[in-house]
């Protein structure tokens, strides 16, 4: 008989991330800055609420590698 188990993932995730474009953010701030710095801090999935200024989606489309439409 097969002993029913339940699988839990736990992720670190920062799903509010704001670009060098917001108001009182960083202008050092970059693709790579923030996932060097979220990588140090054990984060492994990261969100921008900055996606829809035009600079920052530019820098999003050119910097990033999608790697599943799902």
């Amino acid at each position: 008989m097969l002993k029913a188990t339940k699988l839990i993932m736990k992720k670190i995730c920062d799903l509010h991330l704001h670009s060098k474009y917001s108001g009182g953010a960083s202008r050092r701030i970059n693709i790579y800055t923030l996932a060097n710095n979220s990588k140090k801090k054990g984060v492994e999935l990261l969100g921008t609420g900055d996606c829809l200024h035009p600079s920052w989606l530019i820098e999003l489309k050119k910097e990033l590698i999608e790697y599943s439409t799902g």
